[in-house]
């Protein structure tokens, strides 16, 4: 079986807030919720779509 890893970045904000027992309230969400198992699912059968890091947020330069 093969397995595959995923990265997950959240931002400081979102970190902030998950600390402690908060994590239990962001998992309580019905959409976040929903995001992951569809990642996961995706990730799963390989129907994921990848993107390189400049596909998603361009080359980089800041404003």
């Amino acid at each position: 079986m093969s397995k595959t890893c995923l990265n997950i970045s959240l931002d400081q904000d979102l970190m902030d807030f998950v600390q402690g027992d908060n994590i239990e309230t962001l998992c309580s969400d019905p959409d976040f919720y929903k995001a992951l198992v569809d990642v996961q699912t995706k990730l799963r059968d390989g129907t994921g779509q990848w993107h390189t890091f400049e596909d998603v947020f361009g080359n980089g330069n800041k404003i």
